[in-house]
């Protein structure tokens, strides 16, 4: 029975030439460069930023209903957002 030999040529530190950059090494991807990576996200205004969007509301809503170990039914889950969000969780004829 034959093994695979490879025969793929690898750099002194034993990088396959596949994985090693093809502009030279080094050097920056033109993609990103490290001015991004220290860039912050934009911030909301004040006040802005204290809301929840509703699917925040439904995954931390699922959450408390245990639906990290077990199955839960979509009413259980729709119950818990509106005692945590009854103004965005509510009918429009019934708002109780």
């Amino acid at each position: 029975m034959r093994t695979a030999v490879s025969n793929r040529r690898k750099d002194k530190a034993g990088t396959p030439a596949r994985l090693r950059q093809r502009s030279g090494a080094g050097q920056e991807s033109p993609t990103m460069s490290s001015a991004q990576n220290t860039k912050t996200p934009p911030r909301a205004a004040p006040g802005e930023g204290d809301k929840l969007k509703n699917w925040e509301v439904v995954v931390y809503a699922l959450y408390l209903a245990g639906g990290v170990t077990r199955a839960i039914h979509t009413e259980e889950v729709a119950l818990k957002c509106f005692g945590l969000a009854p103004d965005a969780f509510s009918w429009v004829r019934f708002p109780q």
